[in-house]
């Protein structure tokens, strides 16, 4: 730990500034102690033309499997969110194979810890999400993020923490 996620942007899904200019990777991240060397910017309005374009995502291994199974139960996703607010979203882990193939979670103020003025950081427990001991943790694909309001925001630092209290 950490396990680094997100961290080459070819990789990355959703973010295409062709077909919309919702999100962006940007190399000026106001959070100076990053662990990779650009943040996603986020600009998204659900009045404008482009509002399905609300999601994005990232494998956890180069779209090759990756097996979580011998660290999941004391996990926990964290990153960090610069904004005035952090903005209602659903988080997604998804895996290759079994049912369920995915589970979810809407990030909820005790999952939000303040670090400055304009800076969150976001620690979502794996335990702490439904059905998490149902998804086959030794085939995982992917994380999504699903933006649910007009936000205006940049994320940076996605990661895999130790996490071993409780996930409440």
């Amino acid at each position: 730990f950490p396990v680094i996620l997100g961290n080459e942007k070819k990789y990355w899904w959703g973010v295409n500034e062709n077909y919309s200019s919702n999100f962006k990777f940007t190399t000026s991240t106001n959070f100076a102690n990053s662990n990779i060397s650009f943040a996603l910017s986020v600009n998204y309005d659900l009045q404008k033309i482009d509002k399905k374009w609300n999601s994005f995502g990232f494998p956890f291994n180069k779209w090759e499997l990756a097996d979580l199974s011998e660290i999941y139960s004391t996990s926990a996703l964290s990153f960090k969110i610069i904004s005035e607010k952090v903005p209602k979203m659903k988080i997604i882990f998804i895996s290759y194979l079994g049912k369920p193939r995915n589970i979810s979670k809407i990030i909820s103020e005790e999952n939000i810890f303040k670090i400055d003025e304009k800076t969150f950081e976001i620690i979502i427990p794996i335990k702490s999400v439904k059905n998490y001991d149902l998804i086959n943790w030794s085939n995982m694909k992917e994380l999504r993020f699903k933006i649910l309001e007009s936000s205006i925001f940049e994320a940076v630092d996605f990661n895999l923490v130790e996490f071993k209290g409780n996930p409440n």
